[in-house]
């Protein structure tokens, strides 16, 4: 196991990972963290916060999930004290986050007893990775969820194991549960689409509570499942309801109603044949999509024409004597109008936004000026394109292996000879219901990053499998 021997000087993992540390301080040193866009939305929430605190916070809201502002709230802080730029300090924290969850990911490969070849290149490509990499150097949210969900995958797998072995104790169960639902808490307060994400995620363990309640008669699954969701909802509950008085908003953040409204309009338009091709052509991308359609085409499939379609249906002049919680109200209601007036050309659409999910290598995410060598590097077309494609489809590929994978094994689930199985299945879940949900909007690329390293899991598994 690795755990037993991380300080082996001759182990090949350990000298991975100091290579991989290695590279990103030097990148901490040459590159410049842009605040532009979203990262100009988190700064100016993380000023807030430092310097009027969370009664301005909730007043001024809805605003964006708390965990990223606190995050630079708190760089805020250490920068007055060290009289250093915060971004320095973000940029070196996110190193710590790629670090950690690097280690998780060798550690949960090792106990997979995953081929080292392929745990070598799979933890150095964690290293190289131009996505990877810009999730460490943008203000972008994302990153804080890389150890939070293989944290999450790593505990549903053992209460999975535990269950089927029946091996098993209350103790275990309310010490499980509770570090699930504050996993679960930190995902929702970093990301908020894994505030809707968990209920699809848990509907397996509701299934196998449910069966063991009326085959066995055992209640220690229900109880664990219990346990997991009221410790975590109390605390969303509280945040939402702080919302709600503020602003009578009952919600965790203050996108989901102008984007589902954009989105809604977006999929559901008159469409000519020409703008339903371009639909197809973006989900490799938009710069993909612009070299066969054309930008103007294109354009009607971005985030930002979404983004104006739902933005100004709130800030409509009918709106300005309504709260923020009643025109949110009116906005949804006409949505689902919207989606029910063509459900089936709403569903193609989503369909091919899921699809996205499974493009997130880009070496031109933005918002990190990079040394003059890899900027001109990540510029080369044939860098580009290449490691999007070759990644992308081999992302698909890993995929299906685990769903196929998950057939030929499926009376395995749970065995304590063979982990695969069920690491297997936890890990598609939590990929499909992610997935899922941002299928319902506009994907980016950086929008598939939590997932990364669950792809990076499913990929090891096929190559190993190969």
């Amino acid at each position: 196991m690795l755990c037993q021997s991380r300080f082996n000087l001759r182990n090949p993992v350990f000298w991975a990972i100091i290579v991989s540390f290695l590279y990103w301080l030097y990148l901490g040193q040459t590159t410049i963290m842009e605040i532009s866009a979203d990262a100009r939305v988190f700064e100016n929430l993380g000023i807030m916060l430092y310097e009027k605190g969370w009664g301005e916070y909730f007043r001024t809201g809805p605003q964006r999930e708390p965990g990223y502002p606190l995050l630079a709230a708190f760089t805020m802080y250490l920068s007055d004290l060290m009289a250093v730029p915060y971004q320095i300090i973000l940029k070196h924290i996110q190193i710590i986050i790629l670090l950690v969850t690097q280690i998780l990911l060798a550690w949960f490969l090792t106990i997979l007893q995953i081929r080292k070849t392929v745990l070598y290149a799979i933890l150095l490509y964690w290293a190289f990775s131009p996505a990877v990499v810009n999730s460490a150097f943008s203000a972008f949210s994302e990153i804080l969820t890389y150890p939070f969900v293989l944290g999450i995958i790593f505990l549903s797998c053992m209460i999975w194991q535990m269950f089927q072995s029946r091996d098993v104790s209350f103790r275990k169960i309310i010490v499980v549960g509770s570090g699930a639902a504050v996993l679960s808490c930190l995902l929702s307060f970093s990301k908020v689409i894994f505030d809707y994400a968990i209920y699809l995620y848990i509907i397996p363990f509701l299934v196998m509570a449910c069966y063991a309640l009326w085959r066995r008669r055992d209640i220690k699954p229900l109880v664990f499942l219990l346990v997991w969701m009221t410790l975590y909802n109390i605390p969303i509950y509280l945040y939402k309801s702080l919302n709600y008085r503020h602003n009578s908003y009952f919600a965790m953040a203050d996108r989901g109603d102008f984007i589902f409204y954009g989105t809604a309009k977006m999929r559901t338009r008159d469409l000519t044949a020409r703008q339903v091709l371009a639909g197809i052509a973006f989900i490799p991308g938009q710069g993909v999509c612009e070299k066969i359609m054309g930008e103007k085409d294109c354009y009607y499939w971005t985030f930002i024409y979404r983004d104006s379609l739902g933005i100004s249906r709130l800030t409509a002049p009918q709106n300005e004597k309504k709260s923020w919680g009643e025109v949110s109200k009116i906005v949804m209601q006409e949505s689902k109008e919207a989606i029910f007036r063509k459900p089936w050309q709403y569903a193609f659409f989503t369909f091919l936004e899921g699809m996205k999910m499974f493009f997130w290598e880009s070496t031109q995410i933005g918002f990190v000026t990079y040394p003059p060598w890899l900027t001109q590097l990540y510029a080369s077309s044939f860098v580009r394109f290449g490691i999007r494609l070759v990644v992308s489809l081999l992302t698909i590929a890993a995929f299906l292996h685990a769903l196929f994978y998950l057939w030929g094994s499926r009376r395995r689930l749970g065995s304590q000879d063979d982990q695969r199985p069920t690491a297997v299945f936890i890990t598609a879940i939590f990929v499909i219901a992610l997935i899922l949900f941002y299928s319902l909007t506009t994907v980016v690329p950086r929008y598939a990053f939590p997932i990364v390293p669950l792809y990076m899991i499913l990929i090891a598994l096929f190559f190993d499998k190969i």
